[in-house]
């Protein structure tokens, strides 16, 4: 995983883990390490190749000094915040095309979570429904 990408998993993680909770209540605590193991997996896989045509771009245009210089840069909490809008208002006007996107990465990790479980025996193939 790069490391500018690990915030991103990380929250992507959480976000999905708790989803992957509420759709699955009777899932046992013990669930948990696998779910959220099969999530990093998964992330570590799509976030990277998702991503790719930007990192090319910036590589391409960057140095390491610049690319760190940036990251120091992005997280101050106004940046962050304007960073949050802007993310905000290309959905906005990109619409459906992101929120495809996000679907099919959800169905992906939902998926290998799915498979884990079932793998680890906490659910069935056809509680999963897979």
């Amino acid at each position: 995983m790069i490391e500018s990408l690990v915030p991103m998993q990380k929250q992507m993680i959480a976000s999905l883990s708790a989803q992957v909770k509420s759709m699955y209540p009777n899932l046992p605590p013990e669930a948990d390490p696998i779910i959220k193991e099969e999530l990093k997996k998964g992330t570590a896989e799509t976030l990277p190749t998702l991503l790719k045509p930007q990192l090319e771009f910036y590589s391409k245009h960057l140095t390491k000094e610049e690319v760190d210089a940036l990251i120091t840069y992005y997280q101050q909490p106004v940046v962050k915040k304007k960073t949050e809008l802007d993310a905000l208002l290309l959905r906005e006007l990109q619409g459906q095309r992101i929120r495809d996107i996000q679907q099919e990465v959800a169905n992906h990790l939902a998926y290998r979570v799915l498979q884990g479980l079932v793998r680890n025996n906490y659910m069935s193939k056809e509680e999963a429904g897979i």
